[in-house]
């Protein structure tokens, strides 16, 4: 509801009817009213992360306890915003919504726009969990993508 409420008053302010006295105390705020300044933030997050891991494939639970495995500890499991993100942008993408210009630059990045991996790529993913966690028991539930385990 309030992301709805945040884009109208975009949406108010681009069609100049958002009032100078609102304008200014969402300015005070700190208020983002580009949301392309917001995607090119996302951007820079999403190239941090590939420099880290080596990947695009941002999983959308993350432990809360801040450890690697999702359903490991007491924390259990929180929404990874990044993850959320990446998916928001497929999403568009496969409705035809994302601009061209975005999408030239999660392509920069390596973005693979559909999730069904070939089996070449399921099996380096295997062995990356495998160096990771020192085995290839891999769960069927498990942080980010658990089509991995039931592959």
């Amino acid at each position: 509801v309030l992301g709805s409420w945040v884009s109208l008053q975009r949406q108010k302010r681009r069609k100049g009817v958002l009032s100078e006295e609102r304008t200014k105390r969402l300015d005070e705020l700190g208020f983002v009213w580009s949301c392309q300044k917001v995607f090119d933030e996302r951007v820079q997050e999403l190239a941090r992360y590939r420099e880290k891991h080596g990947h695009v494939r941002v999983p959308k639970f993350v432990a809360a306890n801040g450890s690697s495995k999702a359903n490991g500890g007491k924390g259990g499991r929180k929404v990874c915003p990044l993850g959320q993100w990446v998916r928001t942008q497929k999403n568009k993408y496969a409705k035809g919504l994302l601009p061209h210009q975005q999408a030239d630059a999660l392509n920069a990045l390596g973005i693979k726009w559909l999730d069904n991996p070939s089996w070449p790529s399921r099996l380096s993913q295997l062995k990356e969990y495998a160096r990771e966690h020192g085995s290839c028991d891999v769960p069927q539930k498990r942080e980010g993508d658990a089509s991995l385990g039931t592959w």
